[in-house]
């Protein structure tokens, strides 16, 4: 009898140990289709405009690519955008700022805006 009750109790806590597992896996699973969201991801990709205005060409497995394009194919999913006061010689004015920042929203990204008096 007592024989019977170990071996009981050893599948028991196969059991629950099986069970336990499949638990872990069902949650991680549907925990990195929606938990991912939940972490931002991101750059400052304030040059990227300027870059490829200048005829820097980004490239993903050697093809060419907008950067912003880039960047969230490989999920990213927030950026930093600077405004610049002053110097006034560095492209990121408003004009600049807001062209950046639509494109990014069309993409789906968050931005961060942080706002420059000198550099």
């Amino acid at each position: 009898m007592a024989k019977i009750m170990k071996r009981k109790n050893k599948l028991n806590k196969a059991s629950l140990s099986v069970i336990v597992i499949v638990w872990i896996v069902v949650q991680a699973s549907v925990c990195g289709l929606t938990c991912a969201a939940d972490y931002a991801i991101g750059a400052d990709l304030s040059f990227l405009k300027q870059a490829e205005k200048r005829g820097v060409v980004f490239k993903d497995n050697g093809q060419g690519k907008p950067g912003l394009q880039i960047f969230k194919e490989h999920g990213y999913n927030w950026i930093r955008l600077r405004l610049f006061h002053t110097p006034t010689r560095l492209p990121n004015n408003l004009e600049y700022t807001i062209t950046l920042a639509q494109e990014a929203k069309k993409l789906g990204f968050r931005f961060l805006l942080n706002y420059h008096y000198s550099d």
